[in-house]
């Protein structure tokens, strides 16, 4: 059974509130060829909502385990940001959601769907690559900066609000050789994926 291209991985996105999980992925889908979870399985189109939301948990046990207590206080209080719906998350309540054997059908239900989405801040997104995926030399560098591949964090409208949390960061991506990929597409540039200011770059560094 062939491996997940790229931009598939992305349609994920397209319900849940994940995005950040989802442009790390890529990036290890784009480092190694191939996209592997944390137990050596192959991400495949039927199981990669299952496989990506054991990485998902596997990951914030890890911070729960290294006590990383600010970087999860961020994570509640970002993901809370994003409206009413979510105004109760907590990672301990996440860890116990019960979902772990999710399916693509599953995805569709809106109830679902808000319980599973997480929101991710910079410092989030790089744990995730040097502590679970171990993507050596992972950082975070300056907006602009020289490399040919990493995960950007964008605010929505060149004319929104800059100084909300995170910079007003709204959604991640990955960009690899000029592309971009999101939502389960391609573009050629950030602004062809939509009305975007790039607030945060995170460099993937290379195996």
């Amino acid at each position: 059974m062939p491996v997940l291209a790229i931009e598939p991985m992305g349609h994920i996105n397209g319900t849940v509130g994940i995005c950040g999980f989802v442009s790390a992925l890529m990036a290890i889908h784009d480092a190694d060829g191939i996209a592997v979870d944390a137990q050596g399985g192959v991400f495949q189109a039927a199981t990669l909502p299952r496989r990506l939301f054991q990485e998902i948990h596997q990951c914030l046990g890890e911070m729960v385990a290294q006590n990383k207590v600010a970087l999860i206080k961020d994570i509640e209080e970002f993901t809370r940001s994003f409206g009413v719906e979510y105004k109760k998350f907590t990672v301990a309540e996440y860890l116990n959601s019960g979902i772990d054997d999710v399916t693509p059908d599953m995805l569709k239900i809106p109830a679902i769907a808000t319980r599973l989405s997480i929101a991710m801040p910079p410092e989030g997104v790089l744990f995730f690559l040097q502590n679970k995926i171990g993507l050596e030399g992972a950082r975070i560098v300056d907006v602009g900066a020289d490399a040919p591949k990493y995960i950007v964090g964008v605010r929505e409208g060149k004319n929104a609000n800059a100084t909300g949390r995170h910079r007003g960061l709204v959604h991640w991506m990955y960009v690899s050789g000029g592309k971009v990929y999101s939502w389960g597409n391609s573009y050629n540039s950030l602004a062809e994926a939509g009305d975007f200011v790039e607030v945060w770059r995170i460099c993937v560094g290379v195996h």
